[in-house]
């Protein structure tokens, strides 16, 4: 099976690689760290999981199963990618405030370029979070246009007035 490598190198997939890179010089950053302070766990949790999830969505992207891989009714590629890029969003915006704090109890250097990539990925999850929300947001509305249930359920009136029809 040949890979594609378009769908990863355009815009959207382009951000994976990104995210990828910055959780590389996170990983990079936190290992030369001479002292850990107790939250530095968490921080590891973060890049653990977003190492992870973002070697898998590449794989995923770039052998184009993306559309073959959620067999749960509902859960389309979009709909991970936006819950993944939310939760690591959290995270990252955590790791941030734990990698400056850390800092100010070792007076340790690599603690402000860890935060310094912890706040680059915060700000590259949040982007993907967008971008990928409203491309689910694209997708549910055309999946309840195609099946007719648009105009029936959604433009009803709430306010308990009669309709005017």
């Amino acid at each position: 099976m040949p890979l594609v490598l378009h769908r990863v190198l355009s815009w959207p997939g382009s951000l994976k690689i990104l995210t990828l890179v910055m959780t590389i010089s996170l990983m990079i950053t936190l290992a030369n760290v001479k002292i850990s302070p107790p939250g530095t766990s968490l921080v590891w949790l973060a890049v653990g999981l977003s190492f992870f999830f973002d070697i898998s969505f590449i794989a995923m992207l770039t052998t184009e199963r993306d559309s073959q891989l959620f067999p749960v009714r509902g859960v389309t590629y979009f709909t991970a990618e936006t819950a993944v890029s939310l939760a690591l969003l959290v995270f990252y915006a955590i790791a941030f405030v734990l990698c400056i704090n850390s800092e100010e109890m070792t007076d340790d250097n690599w603690f402000i370029a860890s935060a310094i990539f912890a706040l680059i990925n915060t700000i590259l999850f949040a982007c993907n979070t967008v971008l990928f929300l409203r491309k689910w947001l694209a997708e549910h509305r055309q999946t309840l246009n195609e099946a007719g249930l648009e105009n029936d359920i959604f433009d009803q009136n709430s306010y308990g007035s009669p309709d005017e029809a």
